[in-house]
């Protein structure tokens, strides 16, 4: 039997495959970063949301009814000394500013104007008004008990004399501070009828709830005394 011939195979003929070249993007591929903003916006939100819901379930009504005594503790214009007025009142949060002034300055005295300002401390007034006491004596200014105004409360001296009263109703602590020509017996008639709004607005406010929860038990608003000479103006 004849040999068959062996054939080898070509190797000049077989195809060898192109190497595959990676192919470049056109535009440089963007880093996966953390989105930040995003994030602190759902972060803000959340924020939001728990102080919301802190404010309508967590504490109640307490801390508005608190604001809204600080906001009604504004003097009728009758219990101010004589020829006094309520000028200006501003309103922010836990508190108001009141601005009082006297009769029109002449050329032998400057209008009397006491800055006053009354804000909500809920539980925590006493603490307030102490801590305002020792800060006021570590400047050195004097500070005396004041009788018949407040539930406790102290008057300041500087060296032109009384400057300001500082004192506390229920939960609402009071501060006035004069500026101008103002007597003693005006910034004491002027802390009177701020005492006196803060007790009517404490017992609106207990009235509101139909509670007796507001302030001290038994709380009684200070007699009308209708300024320095003890008129009852309507």
């Amino acid at each position: 039997m004849p040999a068959r011939p062996r054939t080898r195979p070509n190797r000049q003929s077989e195809t060898t495959p192109a190497p595959v070249q990676p192919v470049e993007p056109t535009e440089p591929v963007a880093r996966r970063t953390f989105p930040w903003p995003l994030a602190l916006g759902f972060a803000a939100l959340a924020v939001g949301l728990v102080a919301l819901g802190w404010t309508l379930f967590g504490s109640g009504r307490g801390a508005s009814d608190c604001q809204a005594r600080a906001w009604d503790s504004i003097p009728a214009e009758r219990d101010l000394p004589p020829d006094w007025a309520v000028t200006a009142t501003n309103y922010f949060v836990g508190n108001a500013t009141v601005t009082i002034e006297g009769p029109e300055a002449d050329v032998d005295t400057g209008q009397g104007v006491v800055y006053a300002t009354v804000t909500c401390y809920g539980n925590d007034g006493s603490e307030a008004l102490a801590r305002s006491r020792a800060t006021d004596a570590s400047t050195g200014s004097a500070t005396t008990d004041l009788e018949g105004i407040g539930d406790e409360g102290y008057a300041i001296e500087d060296g032109s004399g009384l400057s300001a009263m500082h004192f506390r109703r229920g939960d609402l602590v009071s501060y006035l501070v004069v500026a101008g020509n103002v007597t003693p017996d005006e910034l004491r008639s002027a802390a009177t009828a701020f005492d006196r709004a803060a007790a009517d607005a404490g017992h609106a406010s207990r009235g509101r709830r139909g509670d007796h929860g507001w302030g001290n038990p038994g709380l009684r608003a200070p007699a009308r005394r209708g300024g320095a000479e003890g008129r009852d103006r309507t």
